[in-house]
């Protein structure tokens, strides 16, 4: 039981319903469904609110990394104001229970707290922070008039995961040659993110003579669909040009590679 709200509660549970395919503005899933609705009505045709549940995402947000032994949610919601009188939404309605009926609280909510005026519609999402092992999670809204709305999911079954897809193009290198060594100053890259979540990049490596070298650190974040130039300063010192530059970071003392691409050219300058 949430603290403060009222002890009615009222729990939706039905076969999903797809809708269009829709976007916000974080990690975004392939398609967007909605589960069920659930109206809200105070007795007065001018009050009327509906609520739907979602996609849920749930584990390592990209290489943004939750707490240790926690992992990210994100549950998209759409909210409609139906009646003849206005809302407001706050992050202190949105809740989530796991299996020992622990609480947890938002992170993160974009999109859907504020004013929600009549005949308006919103999607948005929101992020929780819950432990690894979780498997079951009720999703709860509570209303103006105190009547907690639960819809119950199963992250093993009714989950996307997230994905960064990253490819690295256009890679020119520049620097100059001296003492039979090519010393590297700059690396200009194009950086794409096609999966559906965002990603932060950080080290940059470049191949010497078959080892990696680490050259720099580009400490920028790419969200899901997004595409940027990166130029990084950095300052080392290889014996041949470099032919492949390398994103990586490093998740419990492994390496994880993010993406690799080939360099186009090398400006003597």
């Amino acid at each position: 039981m949430l603290a403060g709200c009222a002890e009615k509660e009222v729990s939706k549970d039905v076969t999903p319903t797809p809708t269009p395919t829709t976007s916000t503005p974080i990690p975004t899933t392939p398609s967007l469904n909605y589960y069920g609705n659930l109206a809200e009505y105070d007795g007065k045709s001018a009050h009327l609110l509906e609520v739907l549940v979602g996609d849920i995402m749930a584990g390592g947000l990209g290489n943004i990394y939750a707490s240790d032994g926690y992992n990210w949610v994100v549950i998209w919601f759409e909210i409609s104001n139906v009646g003849k009188e206005t809302f407001v939404v706050s992050e202190n309605d949105f809740r989530v229970t796991d299996e020992t009926g622990r609480i947890y609280d938002v992170v993160y909510c974009e999109g859907l707290v504020g004013s929600i005026y009549p005949s308006e519609r919103r999607e948005g999402a929101v992020v929780f922070e819950i432990p690894e092992e979780t498997k079951i999670l009720d999703i709860k809204y509570r209303f103006e008039s105190g009547v907690i709305a639960t819809w119950t999911k199963n992250l093993a079954t009714e989950a996307y995961e997230f994905r960064p897809e990253v490819t690295i193009e256009d890679v020119e290198l520049k620097g100059y040659v001296s003492g039979g060594e090519y010393w590297i100053t700059e690396i200009i890259m194009t950086v794409r993110n096609d999966g559906n979540a965002p990603v932060w990049i950080g080290d940059i490596y470049l191949e010497d003579d078959g080892y990696w070298k680490l050259a720099g650190w580009a400490d920028v974040l790419l969200n899901e669909g997004e595409e940027k130039q990166i130029t990084v300063s950095v300052f080392v010192g290889t014996y041949e040009v470099p032919k492949m530059v390398k994103i990586a970071d490093e998740v419990d003392g492994k390496e994880r590679v993010i993406a690799t691409g080939k360099v186009k050219m090398f400006s003597n300058t």
